[in-house]
């Protein structure tokens, strides 16, 4: 990114880790830019829980996504500096949410 360190109070990714060349690297950068106290905020339907990564396999094929399991996510996010990692799932649902500072 071609911001300064420490430049933003809130960032986002919807639906976007899923073509990152490198999750961990991704995270780091993000991690940059954030101020200290900043929030980090990552929305995704697509994960790998052994339903959803099964269920549309040939679809995730198809479109060369990288899924990552949330324990996974929590662990990366956490190796790079993040705190207070929560992670907000619904019964049923795909849908999932990261709040990180």
């Amino acid at each position: 990114m071609g911001f300064s360190n420490d430049f933003f109070d809130l960032v986002t990714a919807i639906e976007t880790y899923y073509f990152w060349p490198s999750f961990s690297d991704a995270l780091r950068e993000i991690r940059r830019v954030l101020r200290s106290g900043g929030q980090f905020l990552m929305v995704n339907e697509m994960v790998q829980d052994g339903v959803y990564d099964v269920k549309y396999a040939k679809t995730i094929e198809k479109a060369h996504v990288r899924l990552i399991p949330l324990d996974e996510t929590r662990n990366t996010l956490e190796a790079v500096g993040f705190e207070d990692v929560q992670i907000f799932t619904k019964t049923e649902s795909p849908w999932n949410a990261v709040l990180a500072k």
